[in-house]
């Protein structure tokens, strides 16, 4: 147990702004071993969201309060998967060569094809979280929350079964995190997610075609997303994990709005 524990609070600590226990061991060797742990950190962030949420539209209209929820998601990681996004279109967008492209995602400076997917992928997560509020129950939506967060880091993860890390480990922020990825740590990736998927299971509150849709869509977006990075960069960086991040939260909340 202690093991386990050192290892999600590890992957805690690298993905959010808030602090862990002291007497936890926190170096780059338990950070790449806890890939298994990303998407329970998901489910903690999307529970720290949900109660957010219900405290809010107490006070707020729907769209003021999913749009300070929103901005809650982006403190609380330090806008970590978002920085990913960008880096990833700035690269893949102005780059010719894969070394060029490469070298413009490791650059701090934010460009226009990364300002241009930051803005789209935050606006279309506002309005998809308003449009879903509009015609569902507000316990759908605090559900929906946790399964984005711990889902999504789980298809990112997941890229790690057909890519190969490429970026430059002396240069790049993200090599110490997601290197292994085996049996083991997927079954532990699973649990947080069939934890979030048994209520709206039982609940009803997804048709059997939907649970169909959720899976062809991000099955689809992830085989899209494989196939960019082989093609451009011949496997996966760590922005590129956030990406998918931030690709699978959007397909979510797409399919999550469909029955209404």
């Amino acid at each position: 147990m202690n093991r386990q524990l050192q290892l999600f609070f590890n992957a805690w600590v690298f993905f959010t702004r808030l602090p862990g226990p002291r007497w936890v061991d926190y170096n780059n060797q338990n950070l790449s071993r806890s890939s298994g742990y990303f998407s329970w950190v998901g489910m903690v962030l999307g529970m720290i969201q949900a109660v957010a949420f219900c405290v809010l539209t107490v006070i707020f209209p729907a769209a003021v309060s999913v749009l300070c929820c929103l901005a809650l998601s982006l403190w609380l990681t330090g806008a970590f998967h978002e920085d990913g996004l960008a880096d990833t279109y700035d690269g893949l967008g102005g780059g010719w060569s894969r070394e060029r492209k490469l070298a413009i995602m490791k650059d701090s400076r934010l460009g226009s094809y990364g300002a241009a997917a930051l803005v789209i992928a935050l606006l279309l997560r506002w309005q998809l979280m308003v449009w879903v509020l509009d015609h569902q129950s507000w316990q759908f939506v605090l559900l929906v929350l946790i399964l984005t967060e711990s889902l999504s880091r789980l298809v990112a993860i997941s890229l790690l079964w057909n890519l190969e890390y490429v970026a430059d480990p002396a240069q790049s922020k993200s090599k110490p995190l997601a290197t292994q990825f085996n049996a083991a740590a997927t079954v532990i990736a699973m649990l947080p997610v069939m934890v979030a998927v048994v209520p709206l299971w039982l609940g009803h509150s997804f048709v059997w075609w939907q649970w169909w849709l959720l899976i062809l869509s991000l099955v689809m977006v992830r085989s899209a997303m494989i196939q960019t990075l082989r093609r451009h960069l011949g496997g996966y960086t760590g922005d590129t994990l956030g990406a998918m991040q931030q690709l699978a939260i959007i397909v979510i909340w797409m399919v999550c709005g469909v029955n209404g």
